[in-house]
């Protein structure tokens, strides 16, 4: 009885002091005493009893780092059982799969089929199972079908996949073909055996060196190794000196190539063109040539019977050479020297003569030397006939004795007196003496003041003076270019014979 009055006593009293904490809580001045007594505490005594109050109370305190490792452990563990639970519904237990390994082959010969690095491949006959085929070991060997096996190329040698072959810049040397051997190069002796580099362009010559083809020359300057060989610049081909020009032909003949202004050229000196292989030099009148090219057309000469020579004739009258050019005498004419002729017997006064003269650019015939008079004599004899004369281009400027006479064309002066640059008329001509410029016609008042030539022995002239109204043949010497102007020729100077009406 005492007991149990005991119990509810403590019980009473527990609940009195709750009550009374309670209150104490709940008053402010408690509670900020209670957290003044707390924030005297250090960070470890704190600690300390926040722990014991946890173990007393039941409850476990875990750092925040160790609540971390915890999570992420939780999550790999789910994932892992659910990828199991994966794998367990697509192969439920009870079903297996296998897998029937291929028997294990030996001695497989050359090509057979077989697993990577495995040694079913013969072994006797050098193979090896690489990337599934029983081959050779590497590019030192080869597989030699005469003796089932792979044998190994000489020393220095490798395998291309057909043969055994020497490696770059190397080559098999003759006659057995088991050394490899290097390449010679420029200017270095070379033979059947010793071989020149053909990579940078070499061959050997006919001497045993070692060059480079036609056309082209060796280069040290270049990047490729230690020289190449470079093509020659031919003609109008860029150049930066004349050593880079194309020296000879490839029949060994110089071409005279220059570097001139940049491009290859033939000589500027004298007259040359180029023939595709060399520089020729283009010949005047009468030099060797084999195509017209090799003569000067500049002088209207072509190549005919391997000699350069006039045209002859064409359709506007026939070329002749005078000495510096060929010149066109039109069709019918008679070149001379520097002349042409042309003979008619149309008469014509010598006024109206000399104005057709000159149309021509010319004038009536003024005689410069003996031998052009010789050559005149003869074709003037031919056209005069009956006439017995022809006019030319002088005429009496004085009329009293000894008489002064003038040419037409440069105005030179002379006598009645015979000299070495006039042909009078003298003794055992039909005419007499001297010229009859003096002679006045008793039927008009006419005065015998035109030259002439006057014909005796019936080839031969000789100079008088005739009636200017009188209607003759005549002779005009025509001026440089002015023969056929249409035709654009070059002409030096021609003599016309024979009247207007003609030519």
């Amino acid at each position: 009885m005492s007991s149990l009055s005991n119990e509810n006593a403590n019980t009473n009293r527990g609940r009195v002091q709750s009550m009374v904490i309670s209150k104490l809580i709940d008053d402010p001045q408690m509670k900020e005493m209670i957290v003044m007594e707390y924030e005297r505490l250090t960070p470890l005594q704190l600690l300390r009893r926040l722990k014991f109050r946890a173990q007393k109370q039941g409850n476990c305190l875990i750092p925040n780092w160790l609540s971390l490792v915890l999570c992420n452990l939780f999550l790999v563990l789910l994932f892992g059982l659910m990828a199991a639970a994966i794998m367990l519904a697509k192969n439920p237990p009870g079903k297996e799969n296998t897998v029937t390994a291929a028997p294990l082959q030996s001695n497989l010969g050359y090509n057979a089929t077989c697993f990577t690095w495995d040694t079913s491949c013969n072994e006797k006959m050098n193979l090896w199972c690489i990337m599934g085929n029983c081959d050779c070991y590497n590019q030192l060997y080869y597989w030699n079908s005469s003796s089932s096996k792979c044998v190994q190329c000489p020393t220095a040698f490798y395998y291309n996949g057909s043969t055994c072959i020497c490696p770059s810049p190397r080559y098999l040397q003759g006659p057995s073909n088991t050394t490899c051997a290097l390449y010679r190069t420029y200017n270095q002796t070379c033979s059947s055996i010793n071989l020149c580099n053909p990579t940078p362009g070499l061959y050997c010559s006919s001497s045993g060196i070692c060059t480079c083809s036609y056309g082209y020359y060796w280069n040290l300057t270049t990047t490729v190794g230690n020289g190449y060989c470079v093509s020659y610049a031919s003609n109008t081909e860029t150049c930066s000196t004349t050593i880079k020009c194309l020296p000879t032909s490839s029949a060994g003949l110089l071409t005279y190539l220059t570097c001139t202004n940049g491009t290859c050229q033939c000589p500027t000196t004298g007259k040359w063109y180029w023939t595709g292989d060399i520089c020729t030099q283009i010949n005047t009148y009468s030099g060797s040539c084999v195509t017209n090219q090799q003569c000067d057309g500049t002088l209207q000469l072509i190549c005919n019977g391997s000699i350069c020579i006039c045209a002859g004739g064409t359709a506007y009258g026939t070329w002749f050479w005078n000495g510096t050019m060929c010149i066109l005498c039109p069709t019918g004419w008679i070149n001379y020297g520097l002349y042409c002729y042309y003979n008619s017997q149309l008469p014509a006064t010598q006024p109206v003569a000399r104005t057709y003269c000159q149309k021509y650019g010319g004038d009536l015939l003024y005689i410069q030397d003996q031998t052009e008079f010789d050559f005149i004599q003869p074709h003037a004899a031919a056209i005069i006939g009956a006439y017995k004369l022809a006019f030319v281009g002088y005429y009496t400027i004085n009329n009293t004795r000894p008489g002064l006479f003038e040419w037409y064309n440069d105005g030179h002066q002379f006598t009645s007196v015979k000299s070495a640059y006039n042909w009078w008329c003298t003794a055992g001509t039909p005419y007499g003496l001297q010229p009859t410029f003096s002679y006045q016609s008793t039927a008009t008042p006419q005065v015998q003041a035109c030259g002439a030539v006057q014909i005796y022995d019936s080839s031969l002239v000789c100079m008088n003076d005739w009636w200017c109204s009188a209607s003759l043949p005549f002779i005009c010497k025509i001026l440089q270019n002015k023969v056929l102007k249409e035709t654009g020729s070059h002409m030096l100077c021609c003599f016309v014979i024979g009247s207007y009406a003609n030519t």
